[in-house]
């Protein structure tokens, strides 16, 4: 081949591997194996985990307290003052007014709607609570001063 001026680096007398490269390159393995390494710890963390969640799925469980007062789960509303008939009798006769304002029928759904109250099955737990029902005793100016007690 003729000879075009240019020198392989090879052909330099240099070394391929200068001491400062090999240690650049023992560093970078360095790096890699602590990577996989770790890579294969959280593996191993998720299978053990993954068989303590099994094995707790198939155990016995502990039987639950039996509750003494079956009124513990009855429905309870999140306003309080639906709790107590009174307060509630007077609510419900405001969102009456206000849909009769509107000139709108007296339903739970326009109540529910035109003045902003509970949803209307909301409506029937609460009146259930208070020992009323929804055609039989509507619409709220309807309900009698004392609460009719529980059905």
């Amino acid at each position: 081949m003729p000879d075009d001026g240019q020198v392989h680096p090879g052909d330099m007398g240099a070394e391929p591997w200068r001491p400062f490269e090999i240690d650049k390159f023992l560093e970078l393995e360095r790096v890699m194996l602590t990577r996989e390494q770790v890579k294969t710890d959280r593996e191993r963390l998720k299978l053990e985990r993954a068989r303590f969640k099994a094995t707790r799925k198939h155990a016995p469980k502990a039987p639950k307290q039996l509750r003494d007062t079956p009124e513990r789960h009855a429905y309870r509303p999140q306003d309080k003052a639906l709790r107590v008939y009174s307060t509630c009798r007077a609510q419900f006769a405001e969102w009456e007014q206000v849909v009769r304002l509107l000139d709108l029928p007296v339903t739970q759904k326009t109540i529910f709607t035109a003045a902003a109250g509970p949803h209307p099955k909301t409506q029937d737990n609460i009146m259930n609570l208070h020992g009323l029902s929804y055609p039989r005793d509507w619409p709220p100016s309807t309900w009698p001063k004392e609460p009719p007690g529980q059905i």
